[in-house]
């Protein structure tokens, strides 16, 4: 049997990164983030939609974001590992959808669907991906009613990524500045597995990089 999620009034029809039609509420208003890179993704396009975030922003992390959403509650995860949030504690913070961002992939797909058989929430899937960004900040912020400074962050995104281009197109490999990628609250984990970064070879893209990540810890 699903749970009664609130009631939806007006909506709008977005084509998610699963090439699904998802019905949202229009200008939505209550959201909840299912991980940390969703988390960055709406308090930068939308922080007032926010219902909270994945896990309570440390001591020394409250100067980098908005007065109104440092003591924003800790809801914890639906996706990843270590998820910390029951579907009934899910629908206790009253959210009007779902937003997830980050790879896309069978399981996340199945975690979306059981999630909205079971709850009636709309469940929107971003690609995480480096060079969808520009399209992902346009489509989302259209989606939530921002579109102006979701069209605002899609330029600017788009000109860090061809500057990055332009300033490594002369360097051979050897010539290109390394990037660490830090994860985890004090940037001290690394992933499993060796990656590169698209485009990030430049200080700049990896400075931009740096604040995203911050603000997810």
């Amino acid at each position: 049997m699903a749970l009664a999620p609130p009631t939806a009034m007006a909506e709008v029809v977005v084509r998610d990164a699963a090439d699904r039609e998802i019905a949202l509420p229009d200008h939505a208003s209550r959201i909840y983030a299912a991980g940390p890179p969703a988390d960055v993704l709406l308090y930068t396009l939308k922080p007032e939609a926010m219902l909270g975030w994945v896990r309570a922003i440390p001591p020394n992390g409250r100067d980098l974001v908005l007065p109104a959403t440092r003591d924003l509650p800790a809801l914890g995860r639906l996706t990843g590992k270590g998820d910390t949030l029951n579907l009934e504690g899910l629908l206790a913070a009253q959210p009007q959808m779902i937003l997830d961002y980050g790879n896309i992939s069978p399981t996340y797909l199945d975690l979306s669907q059981r999630v909205t058989e079971q709850t009636g929430l709309p469940y929107l899937l971003l690609d995480g991906s480096f060079a969808k960004t520009p399209q992902t900040l346009r489509i989302l912020g259209a989606a939530l009613g921002v579109a102006e400074r979701g069209e605002t962050l899609g330029a600017q995104a788009e000109k860090i990524i061809a500057d990055a281009e332009a300033m490594t197109a002369a360097l051979g490999p050897d010539q290109r500045p390394k990037v660490y990628l830090a994860r985890g609250p004090k940037g001290l984990k690394v992933p499993p597995k060796a990656r590169s970064i698209p485009k990030s070879s430049s200080a700049r893209a990896a400075s931009m990089w740096r604040r995203a990540t911050a603000r997810a810890c």
